[in-house]
């Protein structure tokens, strides 16, 4: 058993990704897109929005509160006298709770994470703790919170990360690095690298953002694929190489539900106020096995050919027009 000193401090993993160019037609689409509306950055206004959000989102995890226990063999408060959880060195595992923190790293970030905590039993007579103090034990951060006599000693789990979103402000930092998107959510708990944007429609007026489900419905191959993409970490596109550490209860439960809140409550109105009248988000360049990149600055200057649902809700006009048959079609593609 290792035990030694550590912070006290909440992990949050900033936005990082090896310096350079975008390897994929995916990943520059992700990064242009992003370019397109990272102007919208405004740090009051998102403190304020997930400040209000946070009572909600909490009760939401709390509803779940059994998949993180689950999942950190933890209890729920305190286990009765013979359903004890070990897991040496960590005795009596108990109080298990899950939460959100708002963190405003600098002016041009701020991280908003999900994370979950619980109490255990140490112990240890070789060894001197001092209360309130964070120490490394097997890896593990620690908070040493308790003497309970005869060599016992409380600890508490520092906050163990399950996933976090993340949103950026201008920054000059490469397009590689701005390939997971400004504004994303990282699952910390599945895998580090694992990311999923916030997409903004590519459409003149009435901006607002793609929700979770439309990456599949919608985005194959332009923001997301199911082929097999070594250098490509975005969700779809990690899970059809890894499908073993799908976790398919907390993504359709608890990050899913965050997430779609997230767009409908902070995103599409930030981006309706802030982001200037007739900015045109770049359509995105399908991306192939050719492994030939269109650059975010071509795609502005040589739009592409637009996919028709990316250009919006068709109008009632428009659909009327179209034969019966041939409009049922397209009433399964709008927005």
């Amino acid at each position: 058993m290792y035990i030694g000193y550590t912070s006290t401090l909440p992990h949050t993993s900033p936005m990082s990704a090896p310096v350079g160019q975008n390897t994929n037609q995916l990943s520059e689409n992700i990064y242009c897109n992003s370019e397109a509306y990272n102007v919208i950055y405004d740090a009051n206004y998102i403190m304020s929005t997930l400040t209000t959000l946070k009572p909600s989102i909490d009760t939401l995890l709390n509803n779940h509160i059994t998949f993180f226990s689950n999942k950190l063999s933890a209890p729920v408060g305190i286990p009765a006298l013979g359903y004890e959880i070990n897991d040496h060195p960590e005795m009596n595992r108990r109080n298990l709770t899950v939460s959100s923190a708002l963190i405003r790293r600098h002016r041009n970030l701020i991280v908003y994470t999900i994370y979950s905590t619980y109490d255990f039993s140490l112990y240890d007579t070789s060894n001197t703790f001092t209360l309130n103090t964070g120490y490394s034990i097997n890896g593990n951060n620690c908070e040493y919170i308790q003497n309970l006599g005869k060599g016992w000693h409380k600890f508490q789990r520092k906050p163990i990360e399950f996933f976090h979103f993340s949103f950026h402000g201008v920054n000059s930092v490469s397009p590689r690095e701005k390939s997971v998107g400004a504004f994303h959510v990282k699952f910390d708990w599945i895998d580090r690298c694992l990311f999923r944007p916030f997409i903004i429609h590519p459409v003149r007026t009435g901006y607002q953002f793609y929700r979770f489900h439309d990456f599949s419905k919608y985005l194959i191959n332009y923001y997301t694929t199911v082929r097999s993409l070594p250098a490509v970490n975005e969700f779809t596109a990690y899970m059809t190489r890894n499908p073993h550490k799908n976790e398919p209860g907390m993504i359709s439960n608890i990050v899913i539900p965050i997430y779609d809140t997230l767009i409908v409550q902070l995103l599409n109105p930030l981006a309706q106020l802030n982001l200037p009248a007739g900015t045109v988000i770049p359509y995105p360049i399908r991306d192939t096995n050719h492994g030939v990149i269109k650059t975010c600055a071509d795609m502005i200057a040589n739009p592409g050919t637009k996919p028709k649902w990316f250009g919006g809700k068709k109008t009632r006009k428009q659909t009327r027009s179209r034969p019966r048959k041939q409009r049922k079609r397209t009433l399964k593609r709008i927005w």
